[in-house]
């Protein structure tokens, strides 16, 4: 009945090293009392029971492969023929069927019709398809399927035959394949999508099927498959045979024993074959010696509390493959000496305090490697000296202290968007002065206690967002080096939004800040300088602002800003709380333009000087002050 034995060894691997693995058969699966009741076939023949809603269209459409074409029993009193391959259509009503069959599967009030398919004459079915799109069905959609049992032992191939594609069986909760052809050894996206199937049976011995990519992907109810051989997955020299098999399996709750027997040799892919199995809490070692692909091998296994040493040495791509491991507290030390893609590998292993160092040295693509690694206090000096992306690399990376990048190349020129945003609680970055950025967009966003920035060389900096949030809440800032503003003469740096809000202990800026070009066109200042208390800035030229929302509060609580120069203001503007002179807001008053907006000059010294001609300014010009 496909139930397979324990063995001692697993290929290449002493027993002993892995020999907590259970060995249990099919649990019991009770089985909804409401549904109808029917013998299992002991001949070619395949049974369904299809749930009829009142609610909803009830199409279905299915295919069947029949040397002498086929017959449908659709259960409601209609009989039809099909040629081979040709496509069976039917619609059920709800008053067509007994209201004695009603059952609630999951939450829905359903109709039953027991479906009978079966081979015309001495025909015998090779193929079956139960994922096929109605032709009145605009829209791809779930089909009510509710359990299927088949018997078909001329089938020589299941791939996509009940998952997978555009239709998906979500209401499907039992499958019982009782026989296939001895030759057929392709289960691909068998169940692909079945969402609340809870019981997978066989009938023969699965360890013919070579192919299981992606069987199982989304089977999110499946809590144990102990009972399926696996073992000869890849022997069909399919590389690619287990990428995405267990993907999704939200309830399974242990890996099948039979996956340890593999002959991994034969495969270079474990892309998604754990991924989201958010109920497993272990795994054991296998021989991962070939494989090249990680990509989120055990992505989303948040209750994964360990990972075994696996051999990584001809991994190339790490990319996600630990991405939201809540759980795992310690990572082994991997031979990572041929990856070249570390994007997002730890990303959201919240539990992570430190990491052992690992080598980086080839890798390039660094892409939010620690993004959310909420609890990671320390980080080794890795070797980024190929990296060409680390974008996001330590983002909200909230318990950093130091971070050394010292070994950087030196001659990367390229974003740093995001690199250390929400970096809390750390004090020091170490950089190579020659690094180029083409954007600093929100790179030290929410370093709270940075005291510092380190220099860059910024000459590269020509984008709408290349200074957008940069230093937004770095309340500890105390100094910015000249280098980081060399890209403002390029005038792509348009956005200015929240750039130096919050830094409240910033009491200047560099020479190079104060050669802002004239004609920068900036096109958004909202909180520029809001709650920054530095004495004075650059002059602004504010005519390429589009709205008030994009200008508001620029200059609210710059309680050390004396008399800046602002040219062109044509939108609603807020000085409260400044340190603006008489002089200061009169010359403020020249420059504005004619428009009917407000100025709110609240909480400076310079307004109980101001006399009625000096307001007359900016009211003869259409403004509103408010003082």
């Amino acid at each position: 009945m496909g139930l397979r034995a324990g063995s001692s060894k697993i290929r290449g691997l002493v027993a002993t090293d892995v020999d907590q693995r259970p060995r249990t058969s099919i649990t019991t699966h009770t089985r909804n009392t409401g549904l109808l009741s029917y013998s299992d076939p002991t001949s070619q023949k395949i049974i369904g029971i299809f749930g009829v809603s009142e609610k909803d269209i009830n199409y279905v459409s299915l295919k069947i492969s029949c040397s002498t074409g086929y017959t449908i029993d659709w259960g409601d009193g209609t009989v039809e023929n099909y040629n081979s391959g040709v496509e069976a259509l039917h619609k059920f009503n709800w008053s067509d069927i007994s209201a004695s069959t009603e059952v609630t599967i999951l939450g829905a009030v359903l109709r039953q019709s027991k479906v009978t398919i079966t081979a015309q004459g001495s025909g015998e079915i090779t193929f079956f398809d139960f994922h096929e799109r109605h032709d009145s069905v605009p829209v791809a959609g779930p089909v009510a399927w509710l359990e299927l049992t088949i018997n078909t032992p001329h089938v020589t191939s299941m791939q996509n035959s009940i998952g997978g594609g555009s239709i998906l069986l979500t209401k499907l909760q039992r499958v019982n394949i009782i026989s296939v052809h001895s030759s057929c050894n392709h289960a691909d996206e068998l169940f692909y999508g079945c969402y609340n199937l809870t019981v997978v049976e066989f009938g023969f011995d699965t360890s013919q099927i070579s192919d299981w990519r992606a069987a199982f992907y989304q089977c999110r109810s499946i809590e144990i498959l102990d009972h399926i051989d696996f073992s000869s997955a890849g022997a069909g020299s399919d590389s690619d045979a287990i990428v995405q098999t267990f993907g999704y399996c939200k309830s399974l709750k242990r890996v099948p024993p039979s996956f340890y027997d593999i002959d991994f040799s034969n495969l270079n892919n474990l892309s998604n074959t754990f991924f989201y199995c958010a109920s497993l809490n272990s795994i054991n070692l296998f021989d991962t010696s070939s494989i090249t692909n990680f990509y989120r091998t055990f992505g989303y296994c948040n209750r994964l509390l360990y990972i075994p040493k696996f051999n990584t040495s001809s991994a190339t791509s790490l990319y996600r493959t630990f991405q939201y491991c809540h759980s795992l507290r310690k990572i082994p030390k991997f031979n990572t000496s041929n990856v070249t893609n570390f994007r997002e590998t730890f990303s959201g292993c919240y539990a992570l305090k430190t990491i052992r160092k690992i080598d980086t040295s080839s890798g390039t693509n660094f892409y939010g490697m620690f993004r959310y690694c909420y609890n990671l206090a320390k980080i080794p000096k890795l070797d980024f000296s190929n990296a060409t992306n680390i974008e996001v690399l330590f983002g909200e990376c909230y318990n950093l202290l130091h971070v050394d990048l010292s070994l950087l190349n030196p001659n990367y020129n390229a974003s740093m968007y995001l690199v250390f945003y929400y970096c809390r609680r750390v004090r020091e970055i170490t950089i190579p002065s020659t690094v180029r950025p083409t954007t600093l967009r929100q790179t030290f966003q929410n370093c709270e206690n940075l005291i510092k920035v380190p220099d860059l060389q910024t000459w590269d900096i020509n984008t709408r967002y290349g200074y957008y949030y940069t230093f937004y809440n770095n309340g500890e800032l105390r100094e910015i080096p000249k280098s980081i503003f060399y890209g403002l003469s390029n005038t792509g740096n348009t956005d200015w939004y929240r750039t130096f809000y919050n830094c409240y202990n910033l009491c200047s800026f560099p020479s190079t800040f104060f050669q802002l070009s004239s004609t920068l066109n900036i096109t958004r200042c909202r909180e520029l300088f809001r709650n920054c208390y530095v004495s004075s800035v650059p002059t602004l030229t504010l005519s390429a602002v589009t709205s008030d929302t994009n200008q508001l509060n620029m200059f609210y609580d710059t309680k050390n800003l004396s008399d800046p120069l602002v040219l062109g203001c044509k939108y609603n503007i807020s000085f409260y709380q400044s340190k603006l002179s008489r002089s200061g807001i009169v010359n403020i008053f020249n420059n504005l333009t004619s428009v009917s907006k407000t100025i709110d000059i609240r909480s400076n010294p310079g307004v109980a000087e101001l006399t009625s001609d000096d307001r007359a300014i900016a009211t003869n010009k259409g403004w509103t002050i408010t003082e």
